[in-house]
């Protein structure tokens, strides 16, 4: 009997950590003050973050992922918003609450403003969620950024996402088939605060009628 239990809990473990995940992850994004010696924390928070988030002083965005498909919703204190991914278009969608006017981004072309250089791993292990994740330094045309990981949670198909460039997701998805519990460039912070493993109905996916798309 205890062999059996034995062997249903790790068949279970194997069917947990070797599909796709699908279901909802929440991330907030933070940003430090870049120049404390120039403004106070009080003069950043009300002149810098405050037109851009609002009372509440981040962002949220609630990612549904879905096989090759995801979409996100957004909230900062002043305005909500939504993106969506289609596949098969490659093209991801943007726009802000009540909006009949969407921005449309290529995801199979990238600038090479922002053109990618490495990926470097270190020794660095930091906890999120009760989650050891490992750093990764991604450096770009931009600048150096840090990714935190762990492979065996919030997995991806990589062969979904061979063709999405955009933020080096193509070249990150297949290097370690995982979406970042963590990233971090310069004083700008997105950590995950909530996973939630869950079916997700197929038309979360569904775009709404535009008047007008922009193509930056």
């Amino acid at each position: 009997m205890k062999k059996a239990l034995y062997f249903i809990l790790i068949l279970v473990t194997q069917i947990t950590f070797s599909q796709s995940f699908e279901g909802r992850v929440t991330y907030k994004t933070t940003m430090e003050n870049p120049y404390p010696d120039i403004f106070t924390d009080s003069v950043f928070k009300e002149k810098i973050l405050k037109p851009v988030f609002g009372d509440q002083g981040f962002m949220l965005q609630t990612y549904y992922y879905k096989g090759d498909q995801y979409m996100s919703e957004i909230a900062t204190g002043l305005e909500n918003g939504f993106e969506v991914y289609v596949p098969n278009k490659k093209k991801l969608y943007a726009w802000k609450e009540n909006s009949t006017e969407a921005v449309v981004h290529k995801t199979d072309v990238h600038s090479d403003l922002d053109a990618f250089v490495e990926l470097i791993e270190t020794k660095e292990i930091d906890t999120i969620l009760n989650i050891p994740c490992k750093k990764i330094l991604l450096k770009s045309k931009m600048g150096t950024g840090g990714l935190w990981l762990n492979t065996d949670y919030l997995k991806v198909n990589a062969g979904n996402y061979a063709d999405f460039k955009l933020n080096h997701k193509n070249i990150i998805f297949q290097k370690y088939g995982c979406l970042p519990f963590r990233t971090r460039m310069g004083t700008m912070t997105v950590e995950v605060i909530a996973i939630e493993s869950m079916e997700v109905p197929i038309e979360k996916f569904e775009l709404p009628k535009f008047e007008s798309e922009i193509e930056p």
